[in-house]
């Protein structure tokens, strides 16, 4: 998958004899899928004149469909979770390495799983 910069830079070079409207949904195009194999083919296809422009928009339209607002929600709902999951083992972690250089010899899974009894004695000495 291309960069942004990248994908402009390619179709830009590929754009000569189309129309604005082409030329407009091209980039549009190529900027929201990413895919370089895909877009070539679509510019190909646009310059050879022997095919309907609308038609070949539906198509591409249809290949390059956009995913219900509920899976984007979904899916960044699941991305947002593993982020929190990492930040939680990195923290613990964290919390068990200090904890150890104090003397206190504790692992994750006791800090996870509420079994701070070691914690409370060496509170205690």
């Amino acid at each position: 998958m291309l960069s942004m910069k990248e994908m402009a830079e390619w179709i830009k070079k590929r754009l000569e004899g189309m129309s604005e409207e082409e030329m407009v949904f091209v980039l549009e195009y190529g900027m929201s899928t990413g895919d370089r194999e895909l877009t070539g083919n679509l510019i190909e296809e646009i310059k050879s004149k022997d095919r309907d422009f609308a038609t070949i928009k539906k198509r591409y339209l249809a290949i390059a469909e956009k995913k219900p607002l509920w899976v984007e929600t979904a899916e960044s709902l699941i991305a947002s979770l593993e982020m929190l999951r990492i930040e939680k083992e990195e923290m613990l972690h964290s919390l068990c390495s200090v904890l150890n250089a104090c003397g206190v010899d504790i692992n994750r899974y006791e800090i996870e799983n509420g079994n701070l009894d070691k914690v409370k004695e060496y509170e205690g000495r």
